[in-house]
């Protein structure tokens, strides 16, 4: 069984390859530290997993995205999170995004029961 540190770094490195794969930099990846006896991860505004950058061709200004990653069983609190840090800072025109992980798993009973594939649900804020 993996821990729980292991699983989120594993659905963040998925996150910014997918970005990657859609053309955008990555600026920013969560991250841990050592701090005394324990472990603390470090994620942007304390909010955000990845932030990726890409330049839009024939536009002065480059597109950001803020992503925080979570699972299915995490969507309100980190949307309410998401909007939070929205409002505070007054944002508008950035793209903020909570992905949530939904991993595979069989669905339905008897006749109706089915493989559904590991994807990941996106919610723009």
């Amino acid at each position: 069984m993996t821990s729980t540190k292991k699983k989120g770094q594993s659905k963040e490195l998925l996150c910014s390859k997918e970005l990657q794969s859609q053309g955008y930099f990555i600026a920013f990846r969560a991250f841990t530290v050592k701090r005394g006896p324990m472990y603390v991860g470090v994620d942007f505004g304390d909010v955000f997993d990845v932030v990726g950058i890409k330049q839009m061709t024939g536009s002065e200004t480059p597109d950001w995205k803020f992503v925080s990653c979570s699972y299915v069983s995490h969507r309100a609190e980190k949307i309410t999170a998401v909007k939070e840090f929205k409002n505070k800072y007054n944002i508008l025109d950035m793209s903020f995004e909570v992905w949530l992980w939904s991993p595979s798993r069989w669905r339905g009973r008897g006749v109706n029961k089915h493989w559904e594939s590991a994807t990941w649900e996106k919610i723009i804020v």
